[in-house]
């Protein structure tokens, strides 16, 4: 990577007040949803035989041992899993979480405690569905409702109110996002859900609690944000939907040297660990591009873990070629593992000096995360993750 890359310091909804018009809920027979099911998960299994065929020996063993089936699975084009235990061909297979991301962009599956006992298939039920409801100029009036949409009212045909959070809200540039519970009752129904506003109400009945009660950690996260990469799978390819790989570079008079080891020192699991050796100004990055040139207006924080020795930086950029704008944060490492939210509302202010501006001149054009180093001789980071996204955004 080019010097020029571097730290330069030292350190669908819409309607009228008086009634809106119905947002397609599910279908909720459950009869079909199950052919379905069966048809998709059919699908998986067939894709999964054509890779071990093509794979040969390598997959047999992978079909017949537990060590290895999670390798096989990740050999499924746009599919990933976690909590994989048991083998195909012994009849006991759990999957305790499964994201497909269809072909010829047929949509994504995504199902939780997957169980195959035999020839029989169990899905454990959850607490509701999700819906993520996205408001734009094109389908809500911003101007007819209130700067942070506490007016808004969500409800059944009935009127029987929906519990939602809005997790995103920018009048200014008319967007928004809504995340909406969708409970058994209102699946079944199929008959839609109206959203108002203008309502009377003192508060905004945003309720983030009532929205997820129920959901275990890992899948409000799933819904809630993106994983960057938690470096489970040993290689370097991120675990963005892009899929991108990682990126390094220095300048002159640096050192550097990555691998994937195991986190070590009170942690559990594995993490990308960069031993360098960059005295100011040298410096060293590790960086990931995100795929598309991203509009990250909701974009909350990033959050991981990271350890070692040093001056750190954590850049969110706009990158052409191998350079361009950035907006950053910077601290001091610890030698122990340390939990870091980086939130978009207190990064440091830039005057265009080395590139370096603040939030706002990146954050409807995003391009790269990236991490630079200096003054140190070591870095560990680890389970990295995007709040305020999802998935589809970057897509």
């Amino acid at each position: 990577m080019a010097a020029d890359d571097s730290p330069q310091a030292p350190a669908a909804a819409a309607g009228t007040p008086a009634g809106a018009a119905t947002a397609a809920a599910p279908p909720a027979a459950a009869w079909p949803v199950r052919r379905l099911l069966g048809w998709l998960l059919a699908s998986l299994l067939a894709v999964v035989l054509l890779v071990a065929a093509g794979l040969g020996g390598a997959a047999w063993l992978a079909w017949r041992h537990p060590a290895t089936l999670p390798w096989l699975l990740q050999q499924v084009p746009g599919l990933q899993v976690q909590g994989v235990r048991g083998a195909l061909a012994g009849g006991q297979l759990h999957i305790g979480q499964l994201d497909w991301q269809l072909p010829a962009q047929a949509g994504r599956l995504q199902l939780w405690d997957l169980q195959v006992d035999g020839a029989s298939l169990v899905l454990w039920p959850r607490p509701g569905a999700q819906a993520a409801l996205r408001l734009g100029r094109t389908n809500f009036p911003f101007e007819h409702s209130t700067r942070d949409g506490h007016d808004l009212r969500l409800e059944t045909p009935q009127g029987d109110p929906i519990p939602f959070h809005i997790a995103f809200w920018d009048s200014a540039a008319a967007l928004a996002r809504l995340e909406v519970r969708l409970d058994s009752a209102v699946q079944i129904a199929h008959r839609g859900i109206r959203l108002r506003w203008n309502s009377d109400q003192a508060k905004s009945l945003s309720d983030s609690a009532s929205t997820w009660r129920g959901f275990s950690r890992e899948q409000v996260l799933d819904w809630t944000s993106v994983l960057v990469d938690d470096f489970e799978d040993g290689n370097d390819t991120s675990s963005l939907p892009s899929r991108t790989p990682w990126r390094n570079g220095l300048t002159n008079n640096a050192s550097l040297s990555l691998s994937v080891v195991e986190a070590g020192r009170g942690r559990t699991g594995k993490a990308l660990k960069a031993t360098y050796a960059a005295n100011y100004p040298s410096y060293v990055l590790v960086g990931v591009p995100l795929g598309r040139m991203v509009v990250a207006r909701s974009l909350d924080s990033l959050v991981f873990q990271v350890r070692g020795k040093g001056l750190f930086y954590v850049a969110f950029e706009h990158l052409e070629g191998s350079r361009g704008a950035k907006a950053w944060q910077r601290f001091y490492l610890d030698s122990g593992w340390t939990r870091k939210v980086v939130r978009t509302s207190e990064l440091e202010f830039g005057n265009g000096v080395g590139d370096v501006y603040d939030w706002p001149r990146v954050k409807a054009s995003l391009t790269d995360i990236t991490f630079f180093a200096q003054d140190g001789s070591e870095f560990q980071i680890d389970d990295i993750r995007l709040h305020g996204l999802v998935a589809g955004d970057l897509r």
